[in-house]
């Protein structure tokens, strides 16, 4: 039996959250990988540019205290001097590039400075960065909303080009994220979407359409967590895994 206050109280600490106390349970990320490469299920996310990217938007955002955590280049590109240089002296392999940065950060103020918008997140009511977790299909998952309302649980992302998101949503696995939140929080969840560099903002809720294809991928990323890694119900190894289709 899960002891659901302590392990939400647990969850609240990105350390546990993103942690091996946290790996017990399945999420969003597990549907992601489960689904497009079940080898790679578990084995810990590295950093990618938009990861990074996506993180510093949370921070800025929720817990601008901790900017100070993103080491940034000033060179215009990697494999320049500057930036070798920069690798040296912060001792990092990967750096953001302030252009990046300051990309991401014109997207954040343009929210911050949009008041109808601010306010659906910032409601007086809301719960910021609060999880959660829920048993379904046999698994306990967790989520953390973004911002939590008495109605709504919105999510804020970034992305290169605001007039794709609509399209590119399910590619970044949205879809399935959004119907994990509603099961979760049991209310409707709507995306909140700045687009780097210009600060174009977008506010989208999700259609039954959409939702139903986050559940087709967790119906999918379970079955795939069955066929190959359950000792109970595994039939064939992860790195045997195929993807078929019809065009």
């Amino acid at each position: 039996m899960t002891d659901i206050e302590q392990a939400i109280k647990s969850l609240r600490d990105d350390s546990n959250y993103y942690g091996e106390y946290g790996a017990q349970f399945m999420s969003n990320t597990d549907v992601k990988s489960l689904v497009d490469d079940p080898s790679l299920f578990k084995q810990g996310m590295t950093d990618s540019e938009n990861l990074v990217k996506g993180r510093l938007a949370h921070v800025l955002l929720f817990e601008p205290h901790k900017v100070h955590e993103f080491k940034v280049s000033g060179a215009s590109r990697r494999g320049t001097k500057e930036y070798w240089a920069d690798q040296e002296k912060y001792g990092e392999d990967w750096l953001m590039l302030k252009k990046d940065f300051d990309d991401v950060a014109i997207a954040v103020k343009a929210f911050k400075s949009n008041p109808e918008i601010y306010s659906m997140m910032f409601h007086p009511d809301a719960k910021f960065e609060e999880p959660n977790i829920f048993e379904y299909m046999g698994f306990w998952w967790k989520t953390k909303a973004d911002s939590e309302t008495p109605d709504i649980v919105y999510d804020f992302k970034t992305t290169g080009d605001l007039s794709r998101f609509k399209w590119a949503a399910k590619e970044y696995g949205y879809d399935s994220q959004a119907y994990l939140y509603q099961k979760s929080y049991q209310k409707q969840v709507v995306f909140i979407v700045g687009e780097k560099g210009t600060g174009k903002l977008g506010v989208f809720p999700c259609s039954d359409s959409f939702l139903e294809s986050g559940y087709e991928k967790v119906k999918l990323a379970v079955s795939n967590y069955k066929k190959y890694w359950d000792p109970s119900t595994k039939v064939s190894e992860p790195e045997h895994y195929f993807i078929q289709n019809t065009l």
